[in-house]
């Protein structure tokens, strides 16, 4: 006897499978950005989200120093594209980011990347449980 509804259910089940990845996404890059040291803006403002290959661009120019832009720009490509099953890639091609992430700035020894990534596990968890409660 077939399934009464499946189409429906696998409907249901993908749109909270893409809730869920787009949360954890949005809350990842979020915090990369606000966890950039600010000098002028550069570093915060050059964050870009790509889905299925890395954005390997970068623009000295950008000033961002509350990283506004940059989460906007992350929040459209995240929230209006990115789907469970795709990979996001979360990139900032400045010369100067690498040293950023090792410490070299007082406003953040400890890095930004290894410690959002730390991060993720209990944060798949949490998000899972609010895309459960609706």
């Amino acid at each position: 006897m077939p399934l009464v509804g499946k189409d429906r259910v696998k409907r249901g089940l993908r749109d909270r499978a893409d809730k869920l990845v787009r949360g954890v996404g949005l809350e990842a890059a979020s915090r990369l950005i606000r966890r950039t040291p600010v000098d002028k803006g550069r570093a915060r403002g050059n964050w870009n989200v790509a889905i299925g290959e890395m954005d390997r661009s970068h623009d000295e120019s950008i000033l961002d120093p509350q990283g506004a832009e940059a989460l906007r720009m992350a929040q459209a490509t995240i929230l209006g594209e990115f789907r469970a099953g795709q990979t996001l890639f979360v990139t900032n091609s400045l010369p100067y980011v690498p040293e950023l992430d090792r410490g070299h700035s007082k406003q953040a020894p400890q890095g930004m990347v290894a410690l959002t990534v730390a991060e993720m596990q209990p944060l798949v968890g949490q998000v899972l449980a609010e895309v459960r409660n609706g």
